[in-house]
């Protein structure tokens, strides 16, 4: 079946993918080198709880933004994923896309035809092809 798939994050992908993107960013990349710097007590002048609080505080918030902007994609995905659709094959119309001409769930699988979502009157999105 087709479907939009514009979230980034699962369930278990969500941490270790977030983390690996925040530390691409040249500024968290260099508050971890401090941070590990600042463990060794040689070379330490301050304390690494002034180093880990504020990088924690930022990839947490950071953290935060990208999983709430996540689930908004997941919820926009699952609305255009569950919409309605007209699927039209060789000029005949069937507003229901498990019809038995589309194939099961919605998959054309005939020659010629198009799909459109949106209402009659005003489509907003018109797929047509021609193998």
């Amino acid at each position: 079946t087709n479907a939009i798939k514009t979230s980034k994050y699962n369930f278990f992908t969500f941490l270790p993918l977030n983390l690996f993107e925040q530390f691409q960013r040249i500024a968290n990349a260099y508050f971890l080198v401090l941070l590990v710097l600042q463990v060794i007590p040689q070379i330490s002048s301050l304390s690494w709880f002034t180093t880990v609080v504020p990088l924690i505080l930022v990839l947490t918030v950071t953290a935060a933004k990208d999983a709430t902007d996540d689930i908004n994609r997941h919820r926009s995905d699952n609305r255009v994923n569950n919409r309605k659709v007209q699927v039209l094959i060789d000029r005949k119309s069937s507003a229901d896309p498990a019809a038995p001409e589309s194939g099961a769930g919605g998959t054309v699988t005939h020659s010629r035809g198009c799909v459109i979502s949106g209402t009659r009157r005003k489509p907003q999105t018109a797929l047509c092809f021609h193998l």
